[in-house]
């Protein structure tokens, strides 16, 4: 038989804690195609906790909420056109 050694990666959100899935954060926003290429935006959100962490994880549901919040904001801001 032998050894097995195992290890397992679990992924917590550091803005709410919650459990999530590695890779959560990105956003890929695809806005043209062109023949067999698309055109895309793409990020990644982190957070950013002082004296905690700087790239922290962020769950797929506080990623949703925190963009409706910033885009919100940005339309609300004079500069919006």
């Amino acid at each position: 038989m032998g050894k097995v050694v195992k290890t397992i990666t679990v992924c917590t959100c550091d803005v709410c804690g919650k459990e999530c899935e590695e890779g959560e954060n990105k956003v890929d926003i695809t806005f043209s195609y062109a023949l067999n290429d698309r055109q895309y935006i793409y990020g990644s959100l982190y957070a950013y906790v002082p004296y905690g962490t700087s790239e922290g994880i962020v769950c797929r549901s506080c990623k949703l909420y925190w963009l409706e919040q910033y885009i919100k904001r940005e339309r609300n801001s004079e500069n919006f056109k």
